[in-house]
């Protein structure tokens, strides 16, 4: 996915309500939005954070996402154990193993990244710390020397800011001013995602990487590395135990073998590398923390998967953006004629095609629309932005003549083989042509897409 410019935290204040973790701390239940807004908590411009986490989850029944309290409890437990990271990675050896004796625990693995994040380390931290690194490290380091371990907890919950739905955005039934929010939100999610680390919570056997919502937020955060979101197997955290290192691949194409059995031991290497640096460095980690959840996530990549067992829950992400953008390469851009074309039924059935659920069936088409958006096609993203717009309006049927682009732009599209629209896509998307003749081509295309925009109109008619 192409890289996208980071949202600064003063504009995502003016659009988004922010908690801090030390709010979530102090709840005994996941709080409704209209509950905390009378209490005016949200973060703003005189506490900005130095972490933005945004929750991915599955509401376990429609009206409320967690009767058990079980996802409460292990983002509390996340938290906290990430501000214990950070006060041991400041300590010697001796202190920081009686705080943290094993790096490898599932939710401190995660901690660890996320602290490493807050300190400006890795690649990752850019958009993740609002502050730069080294005044983090320096505030931290302060407050380190001036504060008991408890007060230290107690300030840090403070500067780590948490987006959980429920608790973030109005929840039904909204007055006029909550819809205005609600609607905004959605509008902007993308921003929102982009500028965040997305902290999954998961179950072994869970439904997670079918759910719409879920693949969706997972897909638009990623940018250009999936290692950027934290999955949690919440009944692991709870046990108390290690995460699961995944097994050797497997295939029977005994050449790729060769290669991905080299692959797994390099990445298994690096991880058992980094879990043990916690371990055997006599010093402060302050400036060199491990760099463990990177490992890991190469590790869970190190194999061929079928959809169904593949560890990326973005997996039916990106065959939606791909289904949807070969699509309109397809009735659009390589018909001579105007083409009037019901963009919500298309959207439905490839959302259903690719096995994305979601409780509201028209959630689905907006998902649909936002993910196709933040496409690899920067030629198509206004036309899925101006529709999802329209769609977020009214929920009606969305229709569009999708009037034919020039005839010589059309032409670029037959002059190299293959010349199907999978071809297309992929050439579109990675920008690149195995072939001089290929190259010269997309060039051309993207110039001329470029100083000639799409042309389309937009009907909507009804509800969905």
């Amino acid at each position: 996915m192409e890289l996208e410019k980071e949202h600064d935290w003063p504009t995502l204040c003016a659009e988004f309500q922010v908690m801090s973790a030390w709010t979530l701390w102090c709840m005994t239940s996941f709080e409704r939005f209209q509950t905390i807004n009378e209490r005016d908590v949200w973060m703003g411009m005189d506490n900005q954070p130095m972490a933005l986490l945004f929750l991915s989850h599955h509401w376990d029944v429609p009206d409320f996402p967690d009767p058990s309290g079980q996802q409460l409890r292990t983002l509390q437990s996340l938290v906290k154990r990430t501000c214990i990271v950070i006060r041991t990675l400041f300590t010697d050896r001796v202190q920081r193993l009686a705080s943290v004796p094993k790096l490898d625990k599932e939710g401190t693995l995660q901690a660890e990244e996320l602290a490493r994040r807050i300190l400006g380390y890795g690649p990752f931290s850019g958009g993740n710390a609002v502050r730069d690194g080294r005044e983090s490290r320096a505030k931290i380091r302060e407050k380190l020397q001036t504060l008991d371990p408890e007060s230290f907890d107690r300030w840090m919950l403070g500067q780590i800011g948490l987006w959980v739905d429920y608790c973030c955005v109005p929840q039904p039934p909204r007055t006029d001013a909550e819809q205005a929010i609600f609607e905004r939100t959605l509008m902007r999610l993308d921003d929102l995602l982009s500028s965040s680390t997305v902290v999954a919570l998961r179950r072994k056997g869970d439904d997670y990487a079918e759910r719409a919502w879920c693949v969706s937020e997972i897909w638009l955060s990623a940018k250009q590395s999936f290692a950027r979101s934290l999955f949690i197997d919440m009944d692991r955290v709870r046990e108390n135990l290690p995460v699961v290192v995944p097994s050797p691949p497997s295939t029977t194409d005994p050449m790729a073998l060769g290669v991905l059995k080299d692959g797994y031991e390099s990445d298994r290497e690096a991880f058992r590398d980094a879990v043990a640096r916690w371990k055997t460095t006599k010093g402060s980690l302050e400036h060199t923390p491990p760099d463990a959840w990177s490992a890991y996530r190469s590790l869970q990549g190190s194999g061929f998967f079928a959809l169904e067992d593949d560890p990326n829950p973005a997996r039916r992400g990106i065959e939606v953006v791909r289904s949807l953008s070969t699509g309109m390469i397809q009735h659009w851009w390589m018909s001579d004629v105007p083409v009037t074309f019901n963009l919500t039924e298309f959207l439905y059935q490839t959302m259903e095609r690719d096995g994305l659920l979601s409780t509201d069936p028209s959630d689905r088409i907006y998902l649909g629309l936002l993910l196709s958006s933040a496409g690899w096609i920067t030629a198509l993203r206004p036309f899925f932005r101006t529709c999802m717009e329209a769609f977020l309006i009214n929920r009606g049927v969305l229709e569009v003549e999708l009037k034919p682009i020039a005839p010589e732009l059309r032409a670029i599209l037959t002059s190299v083989r293959p010349s199907s629209p999978a071809a297309w896509l992929s050439r579109l998307s990675t920008q690149t042509g195995l072939r001089p003749e290929e190259r010269v081509a997309i060039e051309m295309l993207q110039r001329g897409l470029t100083e000639s925009p799409l042309a389309w109109t937009l009907v909507q008619r009804g509800t969905s």
